[in-house]
């Protein structure tokens, strides 16, 4: 073996050893990469879930407040909490088919369960609705799914 052939596998393998190293540093780097993206869009999830339920209680507001009598300007004035509820349930789906790009739908949607949470504690606080014990039970059920799918 001469001075140009030792040479010659000393580097293919150095630059094989190199390659593996940086091949592995590519996956993990990658890796990472696809987690930050998916616990990004878990969070547009989120809040696409918060902004869903904002915009149903505001539905709830805009529609009590509307008056039975009077012009129908008067109506589409005192209905401005509708108007501003279907602005934010639209952001809430813009942002959920943003996140829906990466995250899987049947991981996905069920999180949408989370709505129905804030959606009901927002009616017993803010409309005074009453809570019986058998949608307290169902509350207590959508939970546990909810829990289920997150750990999954």
């Amino acid at each position: 073996m001469n001075f140009r052939t030792a040479t010659a596998c000393r580097n293919t393998s150095a630059e094989r050893e190199y390659t593996t190293k940086d091949r592995l540093w590519l996956i993990e780097s990658r890796l990472i990469d696809r987690a930050v993206l998916v616990l990004k869009d878990i969070y547009l999830i989120l809040l696409s879930v918060f902004l869903g339920a904002v915009g149903q209680v505001a539905f709830k507001y805009g529609a009590t407040h509307i008056p039975d009598t009077g012009s129908v300007m008067e109506k589409v004035i005192a209905a401005w909490p509708i108007t501003v509820g279907l602005a934010v349930y639209g952001v809430s789906t813009l942002l959920w088919i943003y996140a829906l790009r990466t995250v899987e739908l049947s991981y996905a949607y069920p999180l949408i369960s989370l709505g129905y949470i804030l959606v009901f504690i927002a009616s017993y606080f803010l409309f005074h609705e009453a809570i019986g014990l058998l949608r307290m039970g169902g509350l207590v059920l959508i939970l546990s799914g909810i829990v289920l799918v997150a750990n999954s």
